[in-house]
């Protein structure tokens, strides 16, 4: 089952897709870390934006590391959590960037994974992309959104 996952702002009356540019910006820092599909486009030409990302190569790793499942909508209280327990484990690994090396080193590695599983195994970056991205829905009172 496909799921992306998209990022809602309360706008006052209700949670919506169109996100105003200055929360938009902040997003768009997220585009380094290689999260897959992650996108920032701008809605309806009206400076609106609209924020998604594929959810599903990341679902086990985010339940296996936060206790929470992408495939449910998420609050902001729910992602400060996520981001949280990401930031905790993340300091566990103090070898992550000897990590990041060998995927950056090593081009086929995804294609190596594949063979494994047919999980999807992301890298460091993304993992700490999304955690950043936890980050900012939560201090910007954001709710991510389970689409199927």
């Amino acid at each position: 089952m496909g799921l992306d996952c998209r990022i809602r702002y309360y706008n006052g009356n209700e949670y919506s897709f169109e996100l105003p540019e200055e929360i938009a910006n902040k997003l768009k820092l997220i585009n380094s870390y290689g999260i897959v599909g992650y996108s920032v486009h701008e809605y309806n030409n009206n400076n609106h934006y609209f924020v998604s990302f594929r959810g599903r190569p990341y679902y086990n790793v985010i339940e296996n590391l936060t206790e929470y499942s992408l495939y449910h909508d998420l609050q902001p209280n729910e992602l400060n959590s996520m981001y949280v327990k990401l930031k905790n484990k993340l300091k566990e690994f103090d070898f992550i960037k000897e990590v990041q090396k060998a995927y950056n080193d090593t081009l086929n590695l995804t294609d190596w994974t594949t063979i494994l599983t047919d999980m999807y195994i992301p890298s460091p970056d993304e993992i700490i992309g999304l955690m950043e991205l936890f980050r900012i829905c939560y201090e910007n009172n954001l709710m991510l959104y389970a689409c199927y």
